[in-house]
């Protein structure tokens, strides 16, 4: 792929800015991906969310939900691949890996490396130069120096379209080589892209229609050149869209039996134009509104 190929696709994401997402079909938008130069502050635009009546997320911020006590941890999962392609496979141990004072998930079977990490404060790490710095908050994947892969995992809890937005940074000043960023669709390789510490850094952003039980997956090799510390910044934000459900008539998010009731009940009556069974509007409950709901059954919010 070409820098000018993904530059005349940069569009879609002016289009998520504008809110026009919910509309769009995730069959029309490919993964858009650039390189930017530092520095190049982490930002995403913020969607509109919604709740369901059973109290399910439509945000997620990797940095904000990294923990300790548990992995899998909620939707997130911390862990490592053995190889490019290898299966990921899940972290075993939290803990200090990488240096004094930084705690993350590693699998000491295999080392301290492949780990992810996550800074409370902002952190000098004196391997990747001199007075490089994590900023506070932020999220580190490190691979291992023989060829073992970092990597987040998340699950997608529920029906729906998503909109993904990551960015992975390079931070040290000593390496000279390219190291591999991937990102993974229930296990399959989706993008792939090199990216050059310090002047570089890969945005990943897309919109997805996810089933239940979807993964998507984050990962980060080693450079190709003879430095062993190839910790990257990652960021990465996750927002499940708002969809349009029509035939959700008692307005429970989803459009299924309880809604083809309530539609039987006024069907033939004339009724206030749009409200309850009157799906298109006209004022009258009828076929034309029975078509509209079956064609929705299924529909989730």
């Amino acid at each position: 792929m070409t820098i000018g190929s993904v530059v005349s696709r940069v569009f879609l994401s002016a289009t998520i800015a504008l809110g026009l997402t919910p509309a769009l079909s995730a069959a029309d938008f490919e993964p858009v991906w650039r390189e930017v130069a530092p520095p190049h502050p982490f930002t995403f635009v913020q969607h509109p969310t919604t709740y369901t009546p059973s109290g399910r997320a439509a945000f997620w911020n990797l940095a904000d939900e990294f923990t300790g006590a548990s992995n899998p941890a909620g939707e997130w999962t911390m862990g490592y691949s053995l190889n490019r392609f290898g299966a990921f496979t899940n972290a075993t141990t939290f803990g200090s890996s990488l240096q004094a004072g930084v705690l993350g998930w590693f699998t000491p079977a295999i080392g301290n490396q492949p780990c992810v990490v996550r800074v409370d404060t902002a952190t000098v790490f004196p391997a990747l130069g001199t007075g490089v710095t994590l900023p506070a908050g932020k999220v580190g994947l490190m691979p291992d120096s023989l060829g073992k892969f970092a990597a987040v995992k998340w699950t997608a809890p529920q029906n729906g379209q998503y909109a993904i937005d990551a960015q992975f940074t390079g931070r040290s000043t000593l390496e000279t080589g390219n190291s591999d960023v991937m990102v993974l669709r229930n296990g399959l390789q989706l993008f792939f892209s090199t990216l050059r510490d310090p002047r570089q850094i890969v945005l990943f952003q897309t919109v997805f229609d996810l089933t239940a039980g979807e993964t998507m997956e984050f990962r980060v090799g080693k450079s190709n050149d003879s430095n062993a510390n190839d910790l990257k910044q990652f960021d990465l934000v996750i927002q499940r869209l708002p969809r349009l459900c029509p035939g959700n008539i008692n307005g429970d998010a989803r459009v299924d039996t309880a809604d083809l009731v309530l539609l039987l009940s006024q069907f033939g009556q004339v009724v206030v134009p749009s409200e309850g069974g009157d799906l298109n509007g006209d004022g009258v409950v009828d076929t034309s509104d029975m078509q509209i709901l079956l064609s929705n059954v299924g529909c989730e919010v």
